[in-house]
């Protein structure tokens, strides 16, 4: 047990791992396959959640406790993804867990809301296959084999 100030947190301090689970949250049905399939090549033995919905991903975050990274877009139909960081950050069995935002929107003002309600990174969805695949790779290599956190 780790106190910071006053609260007090479990130490899982540890490099994800191969068997690493992320959930990708986008209502766009071609986002969400087209991110799911690029992350499964670039880091294969990951196992990857989909999911349409805020509501679909706080299921999912209640019923598994090893979740290593949430991809959430920011405009979806149920609950805002500012909403869902929000409940993401607040929860003391979530607290730890990076929250990449994909987003479609260059607006400063969404930018800043996500990194206020406490987003990991913000990355904007790109045009072009090249891109994006790229994108992924950067975003598999950093989170998925370097990044260590607790």
């Amino acid at each position: 047990m780790v106190k910071l100030g006053t609260d007090s947190f479990i130490l899982r301090s540890k490099k994800v791992s191969s068997q690493s689970k992320v959930i990708i949250v986008d209502d766009n049905q071609d986002d969400l396959f087209l991110i799911q399939n690029l992350l499964q090549c670039e880091a294969p033995t990951t196992q990857v959640i989909p999911c349409k919905s805020v509501a679909d991903a706080r299921a999912v975050l209640q019923a598994e406790h090893a979740i290593d990274l949430v991809i959430l877009d920011l405009k979806m139909p149920d609950e805002d993804g500012y909403d869902a960081i929000k409940t993401i950050r607040t929860d003391m069995e979530t607290v730890h867990i990076p929250i990449i935002v994909l987003s479609g929107s260059e607006d400063p003002g969404d930018i800043g809301r996500a990194y206020y309600a406490g987003a990991s990174a913000y990355l904007i969805k790109p045009d072009q296959m090249d891109e994006y695949s790229e994108m992924i790779r950067y975003l598999a290599g950093f989170w998925l084999r370097y990044c260590r956190f607790f």
